[in-house]
């Protein structure tokens, strides 16, 4: 692994895209600080290397980060390691069902995916292939928990998934929910939420803050 210019944030040795602190996570940042809650639980899925886990970790009492790819839990793991007595970091790739196979040929960026990946990547090509794996739902590697205020979903592609698998968490916390929304597929993850008695209480066109409608 290495730091990120200026930073003492880790990447993956071989990541050729971050070469500084995303610019657009302080936007996002902004926008949900309004919905944390003190003494509170949030759960970071999609962890990637843990620039949305070490802001949650500032402001909540415990941190479930789940990331499925190891290169960036091994980084993720080294970034939040002041806060390891708050950080609870799942190895998983996450669906809306178990045991779901895809196979999807990607663009090399800084993005994450909802799956545990075993993944080839040419160091001089942009480009890199994925066989994926769906190990759980979000509803199993949190059941039992207390209480679950916050959820932030940043998944390129797979919200809808995630969401279709966290329905009994959903429903049991009513958490506050942060949905990233780049590949514009706003109108099914709308009506799964409005199904689910949510509303937008915030958004900036590409990420949404759901809260439930009391």
């Amino acid at each position: 692994m290495k730091k990120i210019r200026n930073t003492n944030f880790y990447i993956p040795t071989g990541d050729t895209y971050l070469t500084k602190k995303p610019s657009y996570k302080k936007e996002e940042f902004e926008m949900t600080e309004p919905f944390f809650k003190d003494n509170s639980v949030a759960i970071d899925v999609g962890a990637h290397v843990g620039f949305w886990a070490h802001r949650l970790l500032t402001k909540f009492d415990k941190v479930i980060a789940i990331e499925p790819v190891e290169d960036y839990i091994r980084c993720l793991e080294k970034n939040t390691n002041e806060w390891e007595h708050k950080i609870e970091i799942h190895g998983l790739g996450l669906g809306s069902r178990n045991e779901q196979v895809l196979d999807i040929d990607r663009v090399k960026t800084n993005s994450t995916l909802t799956t545990t990946a075993d993944y080839t990547c040419d160091e001089q090509s942009t480009e890199y292939t994925l066989d994926i794996f769906v190990e759980t739902m979000l509803d199993t590697p949190i059941e039992g928990a207390a209480s679950i205020d916050f959820i932030k979903i940043v998944v390129e592609g797979y919200e809808l998934d995630i969401l279709q698998g966290a329905v009994d968490t959903i429903a049991k916390y009513k958490p506050t929910i942060f949905v990233e929304d780049k590949n514009m597929e706003s109108e099914d993850i709308s009506k799964f939420m409005k199904d689910m008695n949510y509303k937008i209480a915030e958004d900036d066109l590409t990420s949404y803050i759901w809260v439930y409608d009391e």
